[in-house]
């Protein structure tokens, strides 16, 4: 399984791979943890939650410093400056390539507000649980790249799940843990073949 760095958010090789599998094993966790039954697309739209990054990174390779300069000097989230400086950002640039696959609209919206989750028009319980998830793994330390911890949990969504913090940490524990057995897998393999 070949491996690449996304150059322009300093992704280091497998560090998206890791990321994007851990926000869909935490999704189906914090479901699990809620008691929701989830759409069966919910680990999908997780694992595809930030492909807008390998397009804006890899393929436009766009310099995330200055993004993150602002971010860090306005106090306010990375996703917000990408749509100021770029105009678009990586969530947007993945619901456009999602879309342009014909994909089904819900997964493609899952992907467009998973870090807007209040602006979604449509069943807001995927969006909701990539949010949440996406977000507990950058604090986990999974997938964390130079726009960091620039991210930040809706206070509608913290407040329609009833989070709480000993949940936050025992979802993250969960997180670590099944992500962890699935990498071992995902090694062996590879050194098997």
């Amino acid at each position: 399984m070949a491996q690449y760095a996304v150059k322009g958010y300093d992704l280091p090789p497998g560090e998206l791979w890791k990321h994007s599998v851990a926000v869909a094993v935490g999704a189906e966790k914090l479901a699990a943890v809620l008691g929701l039954n989830p759409p069966d697309y919910t680990f999908t739209a997780a694992l595809l939650h930030d492909i807008g990054k390998i397009v804006l990174g890899t393929f436009v390779e766009v310099d995330a410093a200055p993004i993150i300069d602002l971010a860090f000097a306005n106090g306010v989230s990375f996703e917000e400056f990408e749509r100021r400086v770029l105009g678009v950002d990586h969530a947007e640039v993945g619901s456009i390539l999602l879309t342009h696959w014909n994909l089904p609209p819900a997964l493609v919206d899952a992907v467009r507000w998973h870090h807007r989750p209040d602006c979604t028009g449509g069943d807001s319980v995927v969006v909701d649980l990539v949010h949440v998830a996406d977000v507990l793994c950058m604090l986990g330390g999974i997938g964390i790249g130079r726009d960091g911890l620039h991210y930040r949990l809706s206070k509608d969504v913290v407040a329609r799940f009833r989070l709480k913090e000993e949940m936050v940490e025992r979802i993250v524990l969960q997180i670590h843990n099944e992500f962890n057995e699935l990498h071992e897998v995902f090694v062996q393999r590879e050194e098997t073949e």
